[in-house]
């Protein structure tokens, strides 16, 4: 499995050729349809996760909750999450809204890299969360502090 964004994006790129243009699309099509994930054939060899955005959807109850830092939860005040970067943490905010809409496994895998990338920026204290728990905590905290 193609591990670097770069790796992926070039195997995606070089199999558009196989299910893109030069067949009309049909292999592509044809992939999408019998794919459990509606995946084309360079996304399975690249191991991309596809994802759909909803429209219309209600908000997440832990962002409207948040209006300042007395609305954190116990144990989440303490937390040093000023090496998040705002482009972090509207990456996580996007994950945190389609979430629903993604596979479980795909869910799980993407949750566990995004926990893994922020990980190393997040000083925590307290119990140790998994990877979604994790993200809306981190979310919630610098959604606070702001």
């Amino acid at each position: 499995m193609v591990r670097t964004h770069a790796g992926q994006a070039g195997v995606r790129s070089l199999l558009l050729l196989l299910d893109g243009p030069a067949t009309s699309y049909v292999v592509g099509t044809i992939a999408i349809l019998l794919s459990g994930r509606n995946q084309r054939v360079g996304d399975m060899v690249a191991g991309t996760i596809v994802a759909r955005e909803r429209t219309g959807g209600r908000p997440d109850e832990w962002t409207d909750a948040l209006t300042g830092p007395d609305s954190l939860p116990d144990g989440l005040f303490s937390w040093d999450v000023s090496a998040v970067t705002d482009s972090d943490l509207a990456t996580l905010r996007t994950f945190l809204h389609r979430r629903e809409s993604l596979a479980p496994e795909a869910r799980r895998r993407l949750a566990a890299e995004l926990a893994n990338r922020i990980g190393d920026r997040v000083v925590v204290t307290g119990e140790p969360l998994g990877a979604e728990a994790f993200i809306e905590a981190v979310v919630a905290v610098k959604s606070a502090r702001r």
